[in-house]
């Protein structure tokens, strides 16, 4: 029976098979392993292809990422495409430049340089990346509008001179700071800058500041401009002559405690005692003013002339300083520490003679006010040449041998150099004085050895100088009321040592002022004009700070359609 149950999973018998013997049985097994193997490897290799094409496929995919990261287009500004590389240029160099302003101050605008930028939050909806993305945008906006008006205007550029002057520059930054040129340019401006990218981007640039600069040169602005600015704004050009006599509150000083025992008192006072003894205090301020307003009052009815206030100044001033103190000549508005003070004086309603009391609650003072007169600033601004001389001017091998002597002592060092550049300054001054000595030959000298590269290329000349433009030994010298054309002398900055020479008064320093006001305006118009013309196109929403405004805009107006509707 057994039999016939497996008959279905037997194979069927063929009668007139011949029986194997062991050696075929053997030659069967081994072609049976042989297929089996090849079947194996065929399988492998099928896995392997598969393998390697899924590879292949990622790295095209990333390739192909990459690409469209570097070539596809983010955004428009006018009709220019821009790409993620050029937008993190323009962003890192947003970025660079806040940092060079504020630099270790940056922590007080609430940016963290060790997080990432779009990490941290500079409102409640835009991130520090999304501040330095705007400011970049708008830039990109000025610098686009910018070459396109120099295209209307057909002007023409070649920029390749001082492209490679910053290409220069990079590669010697890339490796005093050990880094290959290209990783450099990637850690300035941004993982998909490349020194192709970045030669364009940056005669770009070059273009548009050229531009700029002969747009500035060729701005015209009339004396009729400049009357009628001056005009409108006399309190910022005007001067003032006037007497003043402070006179404090003098609030009797009890005997001292540490600070720790105030403390300790003031942690021990009830709400009601600390109350009592702050009006304590106002009391006795109150009664101090109330003596210093009446003092005040008695030294305005003895000041009825210049020569009373001058009188009775010593008598009333509290510091008890000298009698020249009280006269106050050639001052501007701005150089008036006392606010009030300067509001009284600059007031059109003013005249000879005018007196008044000023209360400054603040300083718990009041001043005594004797107003001479006010008259538009006539000082003339002034040109000057120098040469500089600096660390820089002296030959390399006194550099080198200096720095040697002195490897150990960095005083003897900086001592040795100091009196080497002074050596050296004194030595091109006595050149300039055993040659011809005239103010071209000056200019020929600082042309072969000035170190300030704003003035190398006009014979060291700066015009039409005011006062507090330079630091304060050049202002101080230029400005020296016996300086008369043709001076000359050596003079110590930060800098190193300048060689002078005063070629005279130019304009008054108003007309200057005005002049550098009125052309500031007419520039930052200009690039507020192209700038406009530049519209900025984000229809994926590439810009999250345009996403954001678009958002409040809808909000605000879905509120001021309620708000409407509720009416």
């Amino acid at each position: 029976m057994s039999e016939k149950k497996n008959v279905k999973n037997q194979e069927p018998v063929n009668e007139t098979a011949k029986p194997v013997d062991k050696y075929q049985q053997k030659l069967e097994y081994k072609k049976k392993q042989e297929e089996k193997a090849k079947k194996s490897r065929n399988t492998l290799v099928l896995i392997a292809v598969i393998v390697i094409a899924a590879i292949a496929a990622v790295l095209i995919y990333r390739v192909y990422d990459k690409h469209q990261k570097v070539t596809a287009t983010q955004f428009t500004i006018g009709d220019y495409e821009i790409t993620k590389p050029e937008l993190d240029y323009y962003t890192y160099t947003s970025y660079n430049n806040f940092m060079n302003t504020y630099g270790e101050y940056a922590s007080y605008f609430g940016l963290d340089t060790s997080k990432s930028l779009d990490s941290q939050y500079y409102t409640d909806d835009l991130t520090w990346l999304d501040y330095f993305q705007q400011d970049a945008v708008y830039s990109m906006q000025q610098i686009y509008g910018i070459n396109d008006a120099a295209d209307e205007a057909g002007f023409e550029y070649d920029a390749s001179e001082e492209v490679d002057e910053l290409m220069e520059g990079i590669q010697e930054a890339a490796a005093s700071y050990g880094y290959s040129e290209t990783n450099y340019i990637k850690a300035l401006y941004g993982s998909y800058a490349t020194k192709d990218l970045l030669k364009q981007w940056a005669a770009f640039n070059f273009r548009a500041d050229a531009y700029y600069n002969q747009y500035a040169g060729e701005i015209v602005i009339t004396d009729d401009e400049v009357a009628s600015y001056y005009e409108q704004n006399p309190d910022s050009y005007d001067i003032v002559d006037y007497l003043l006599c402070e006179i404090d509150a003098e609030v009797a000083e009890e005997e001292t405690e540490t600070e720790a025992e105030t403390e300790a008192e003031t942690e021990e006072l009830t709400e009601e005692e600390q109350a009592a003894i702050e009006a304590e205090e106002a009391e006795k301020l109150a009664a101090a003013m109330a003596e210093a307003k009446a003092k005040a009052e008695e030294m305005l009815e003895k000041a009825d002339s210049e020569g009373n206030f001058v009188k009775y100044f010593k008598q009333y001033n509290s510091d008890n300083s000298d009698t020249a103190s009280a006269i106050h000549n050639d001052e501007k508005k701005s150089d008036i520490s006392q606010s009030a003070v300067a509001e009284y004086l600059f007031d059109e309603a003013r005249a000879a003679g005018d007196t008044t009391i000023i209360e400054d609650t603040d300083n718990s003072a009041y001043y005594v006010v004797y107003f001479v007169s006010r008259e538009l600033d006539q000082t003339n601004s002034v040109d000057f040449r120098h040469i500089l001389i600096t660390e820089d001017s002296l030959p390399e091998t006194e550099t080198a041998e200096t720095e040697a002597e002195t490897d150990d002592e960095s005083e003897t060092s900086d001592a040795d150099e100091t009196d080497a550049v002074l050596e050296m300054a004194e030595s091109v001054y006595a050149e300039w004085q055993n040659g011809e000595a005239t103010e071209d030959s000056f200019a020929a000298l600082a042309g072969e050895y000035t170190q300030d590269s704003g003035s190398s290329d006009n014979g060291g000349l700066y015009e039409k100088v005011i006062r507090g433009q330079m630091e304060t030994s050049i202002n101080d010298w230029i400005f020296d009321e016996a300086r008369s054309e043709g001076d000359t002398d050596i003079v110590e900055s930060s800098y190193g040592y300048h060689i002078m020479y005063f070629a005279g008064e130019n304009d008054p320093e108003y007309v200057v002022s005005i002049r550098s006001t009125i052309q500031s305006s007419k520039l930052s118009d200009f690039l507020s004009e192209q700038a406009e013309k530049e519209t900025v196109n984000d229809p994926n929403g590439n810009l999250h700070y345009l996403v954001v405004e678009k958002a409040q805009e809808t909000a605000a107006e879905t509120a001021t359609e309620t708000e409407s509707a509720s009416e």
